[in-house]
C-alpha cells in the first residue's frame, strides 16, 4: 500500500483503518466476486447536470464523468498515472523534441459505424489546441496526416508535458469523427459520436442522460486499470441521475433508487458501512478545494489581504467534518509528493483578520462588495465558501455571496464582469500542465507576464531537475501574487449498492465500465 500524500501527515490510521482495501497509491477503489455477469441498467446519481457534453469544450468534472463512457483519448493514464497507449498505440520523438510521430489503433469504430483514422485523431487534436482551456497550452505548430495510421504533431518549441495532456480525460483530447469536427469547428459539440465503450443515446434535461453498451466495442487495454484498462461495458445501460441534495443521493442509494452514488458526505461513511445493503468507497487521491479570484477584478494586493483573513483548517472543517477526511496542504500542486516544496508554507492558513485588515487598507480598498459565486449543490464548496465569507468580513470586506444552480455558476464564471471569487474544486494532477488554474484562460485569468515566462520555460524544460528549479519559482511568484487560495485536500464519500461488483473510481471523476451487477 502505497503512502499518503497529505504533507500534514497528521492522520493514516483511522482511513487504513475504516477502509483497508483501499489503495491508496492507484485511487482504483474495486470490490470482486466470482464471475463477472453482463446486463442490468445502472442508475448513477451526480452531483448536477452538465451543461455541455463536449468533452474537449469545459473543465466542469460532470462533463468528464458522464461523457468520459463514450468518448475516449489518444492515450491514457493507468492506475499509478503511467501513461499508456490507447487509440494511439505507437509514437516516436524526434532527437530536438520537436516532431511527434503517432501511430493510431487499427479495428477501432465509432459508434456511427464508421473506422476510426488518424484523420480523426489528428483533425481531434487540431481543434482540441483551439478550443481547450488545456489544449491550448501546447505549442502546436501543424499536424500532418501521413498515412491512414499515422500523423505527426510539429511543435514551435520544446514541450515535456504534450504526452500527459494527450491522457488527461478532462477538457481532453476527445477523439470525434472528422466530419463532426468539421461541423463544429469552434463551438460546442452537440453530435456524440465516440469510439468509448458506451455509447450516448439521449439528454432529457432534469431527468437524465442514457447511454447503452456499444457492441462493436475495441478493447485496448489489457492488464491495466481506469482510462486504460479493458473497459468492458457489462451493463446494457446507464441511466445518470441529476440530484442536487446529497442527502437525497444517500437515501435513494441506501433505498435502492441508486446503484452508485457520488459525492455522498463523510457522515454517511458509517451509516453506509453499517446498512448491509451499501458499501461505502473512499477515493483519495480525490483532489483539493481552493477559492479562485477573478483577477480582472481584484489587485493583487486584495487577493493577498483576503487570503491572510482565512483559517483553512475551519473551511475544512465545514465542508468535510472529521480530519481523516481532509488534510491542510501549501503546495501549488497538492497531492503530487514530486512536486511538492516548503515554499508558501508560512504564507499559508494565516487567519489573520488584522494583517488582513491592514492589506486592504494598503490597497485602497472601498468598500464595495465582493461578490463570491457558490453551488449549493456542491455541498462542500458551499460549506467553506460560508466559512471563508465569514473569516473575510472579519477583516473588514464588505461579501455578497450570490447562489447559483450549476448551469448558471458556469455561466457566471465565464464572465469577468459579475463575479470577485468562485470556490471550486481541482483533480489531482500529475504534472503541472494539468493544473488550470496556471494558465491565463481558464476562468479567473491569471494574466501576468512573468507567469508566462516561467510557465512557458518549465513546459519547454525537459531535465526533471531543471524542471523543478523552474517549478519553484513559479511557486514564488503563485505565493506572490495569488491567483487562487488553495484550501486544502479532501477525500471523496461514494457509495455503491451491497451487489454492484468492481467498482472503481479513477480519483476525481466517476467510472462504471468494468463494474457490474451480483444479482
Amino acid at each position: 500500500m502505497g503512502s499518503r500524500s497529505f504533507s500534514e501527515g497528521r492522520r493514516t490510521g483511522v482511513i487504513i483503518a475504516m477502509a483497508m482495501s483501499l489503495l491508496l497509491a492507484s485511487s482504483v477503489v474495486s470490490f470482486a466476486a466470482d464471475e463477472e455477469r453482463f446486463g442490468g441498467t445502472m442508475r448513477a446519481a451526480i452531483v448536477y447536470e452538465p451543461s455541455v457534453l463536449d468533452l474537449q469544450f469545459t473543465t466542469d468534472a460532470l462533463t468528464t464523468v458522464v461523457a468520459g463512457h463514450w468518448m475516449e483519448m489518444p492515450l491514457a493514464f493507468d492506475s499509478n498515472y503511467q501513461i499508456q497507449p490507447a487509440l494511439v498505440r505507437e509514437w516516436t520523438i524526434s532527437d530536438d523534441g520537436m516532431t511527434y510521430e503517432f501511430t493510431v489503433a487499427e479495428g477501432v469504430e465509432f459508434h456511427n459505424g464508421q473506422p476510426m483514422t488518424a484523420e480523426d485523431v489528428a483533425a481531434s487534436i487540431e481543434r482540441w489546441n483551439r478550443v481547450s482551456v488545456r489544449g491550448r497550452t501546447a505549442p502546436i505548430e501543424r499536424v500532418t496526416v501521413l498515412d491512414d495510421q499515422r500523423f505527426e504533431v510539429q511543435l514551435s518549441t520544446t514541450f515535456a508535458p504534450l504526452l500527459p495532456l494527450l491522457a488527461h480525460p478532462n477538457a481532453a483530447a476527445a477523439v470525434y469523427p472528422r466530419e463532426i469536427i468539421e461541423r463544429y469547428p469552434d463551438v460546442a459539440i452537440e453530435e456524440h459520436i465516440g469510439t468509448g465503450p458506451f455509447r450516448f443515446v439521449e439528454f432529457l434535461p432534469d431527468r437524465h442522460i442514457r447511454v447503452e453498451r456499444y457492441e462493436n466495442y475495441t478493447s485496448l487495454g489489457e492488464g491495466l486499470e481506469l482510462w486504460a484498462g479493458s473497459k468492458t461495458p457489462y451493463f446494457d445501460e446507464v441511466l445518470f441521475l441529476p440530484v442536487s441534495e446529497v442527502s437525497a443521493r444517500e437515501v435513494g442509494l441506501r433505498a435502492g433508487d441508486y446503484d452508485v452514488a457520488m459525492r455522498l458526505s463523510t457522515d454517511a461513511y458509517r451509516t453506509l458501512v453499517d446498512d448491509p445493503g451499501t458499501r461505502p468507497v473512499l477515493v483519495d487521491p480525490s483532489g483539493f478545494i481552493m477559492h479562485n479570484y477573478n483577477k480582472s477584478s481584484l489587485s493583487t494586493e486584495l487577493r493577498r489581504a483576503i487570503h491572510t483573513a482565512m483559517d483553512m483548517e475551519e473551511q475544512l472543517i465545514a465542508a468535510y467534518g472529521d480530519e481523516e477526511f481532509w488534510a491542510l496542504n501549501h503546495n501549488v500542486l497538492p497531492g503530487n509528493p514530486a512536486w511538492a516544496t516548503e515554499i508558501g508554507r508560512d504564507q499559508y492558513n494565516m487567519g489573520d483578520p488584522e494583517e488582513a485588515r491592514r492589506l486592504a487598507e494598503e490597497a485602497g480598498y472601498d468598500g464595495r462588495p465582493i461578490r463570491w459565486i457558490t453551488r449549493p449543490g456542491n455541498a462542500d464548496h458551499f460549506a467553506a465558501t460560508q466559512i471563508a465569507a465569514a473569516q473575510v468580513r472579519a477583516a473588514g470586506f464588505n461579501v455578497e455571496i450570490i447562489s447559483l444552480e450549476s448551469a448558471a455558476f458556469f455561466e457566471f464564471r465565464g464572465d469577468p464582469e459579475v463575479w470577485d471569487i468562485n470556490t471550486t474544486g481541482h483533480d489531482f494532477s500529475s504534472d503541472p500542465i494539468l493544473a488550470n488554474y496556471l494558465t491565463d484562460s481558464w476562468d479567473g485569468w491569471w494574466v501576468s507576464d512573468r507567469r508566462e515566462e516561467l510557465v512557458t520555460r518549465l513546459h519547454a524544460t525537459v531535465d526533471p531537475q531543471e524542471r523543478m528549479q523552474v517549478w519553484d519559482e513559479v511557486v514564488e511568484l503563485y505565493y506572490e501574487e495569488m491567483p487562487t487560495s488553495i484550501i486544502g485536500q479532501f477525500i471523496f464519500v461514494e457509495g455503491v449498492r451491497a451487489d454492484v461488483q468492481d467498482h472503481q473510481d479513477a480519483g476525481y471523476f466517476m467510472i462504471v465500465w468494468d463494474a457490474w451487477f451480483d444479482r
